[in-house]
């Protein structure tokens, strides 16, 4: 058979006319041209009477694999790509777009420039449709308009979480933002699996409950700056170990500059501060400075703090007096509330002790 091939080749004239027509066929083209509709496309192609399989093979054969028939979401398509070559690229594709959807830094026109580009490289641009129809239904954006930023890659609900998250014009509680998702991806979601995503990077919490993104900060990032300049300073003229609690650092402020922001509440401190190098976010509102060596988790609960200086005193005191000492180690309000618990207990009008003490 191969020695039969070589035959033509060298003496046959029409396998020539093959490459020629069909090069022709594919120059400046900006659509697939499929094998079903070659004869249409030139009629020197007519007369294999829905053959297309020994015409494919013709195609290949004659052309010496310079040209070749692949399948591309179920068309047969003439192109000068190899199915090889083209499984390749399609997965390099998938994994550029799933790390550029990751950096949030392409826009939908750099997508498809991106994919136009990639096919150029085996002179098969004219098949780039099928491409973007085939990476559609994968592609995230943040808006439909053609500058709109690739936020995401896939149909998981994590892509479609950041897809809501990106397209919100404000905060959102989170279960509007599991009802959209669902909207996205057609099917119902766990809506404690969508919180537990808006607890991720770069999503923040506008009240309970309630989640966006830095954009949807009332305040602007010079302002946002300022702030955390402020903050950063005040927190590092306290005692190194020192812990403090949102609402105490916006009282402070309030004290020292009238003119802070009304919006500045203790979710909108959090989004001035949580990029601060020399701040550390301990949880539950609670700030410490970075050089403490006090990690996430390590926050001084109130009612822990209140035994802990009553065993160390081995002796009731009084409201105010575990305030002030509490006051020393993390920033207390003037008219908080001391609660009791299984160990602490009021023994006396506004005394305090622990329950395993024989007070009789």
């Amino acid at each position: 058979m191969a020695e039969f091939v070589k035959k033509i080749i060298s003496n046959e004239s029409w396998d020539d006319v093959i490459g020629i027509r069909l090069g022709q066929l594919l120059l400046d083209r900006s659509v697939p041209l499929t094998l079903e509709i070659l004869e249409i496309e030139d009629e020197w192609f007519e007369g294999f009477e829905g053959n297309y399989v020994y015409l494919s093979n013709i195609i290949e054969m004659f052309s010496e694999n310079a040209i070749n028939v692949i399948n591309v979401l179920g068309r047969n398509v003439v192109t000068r790509i190899s199915k090889k070559e083209m499984d390749d690229l399609v997965k390099d594709i998938r994994e550029k777009l799933k790390q550029k959807s990751e950096e949030k830094c392409w826009k939908k026109w750099e997508v498809y420039q991106f994919i136009e580009s990639s096919l150029a490289e085996y002179s098969s641009r004219e098949i780039a449709p099928l491409l973007h129809e085939m990476f559609d239904e994968y592609l995230q954006f943040e808006n439909e308009m053609n500058d709109g930023i690739l936020v995401a890659y896939g149909k998981s609900i994590e892509s479609a979480v950041s897809v809501v998250m990106a397209q919100a014009e404000t905060p959102l509680h989170f279960e509007e933002v599991a009802r959209r998702t669902e909207v996205i991806l057609g099917r119902d979601v766990d809506q404690r699996r969508v919180h537990n995503l808006l607890n991720g990077d770069g999503i923040f919490l506008f009240d309970r409950g309630t989640f966006g993104l830095i954009d949807h900060c009332p305040l602007s990032e010079s302002k946002r700056k300022n702030i955390r300049q402020i903050v950063e300073h005040m927190i590092y003229q306290g005692p190194i170990n020192k812990q403090w609690h949102s609402r105490n650092i916006i009282e402070q402020l309030r004290e020292k500059f009238p003119a802070i922001p009304e919006a500045l509440d203790p979710y909108v401190l959090g989004m001035c501060i949580y990029d601060s190098n020399k701040l550390i976010f301990l949880g539950r509102m609670v700030w410490a400075r970075s050089d403490s060596g006090m990690v996430w988790g390590d926050r001084v609960e109130t009612a822990d703090a209140f035994v802990e200086i009553l065993e160390v005193e081995g002796r009731p005191l009084s409201g105010s007096e575990l305030r002030r000492r509490l006051s020393e180690i993390r920033e207390v309000a003037d008219n908080m509330q001391i609660h009791g618990n299984e160990r602490l207990i009021a023994v006396g009008p506004g005394i305090w002790g622990l329950s395993e003490w024989n007070l009789n």
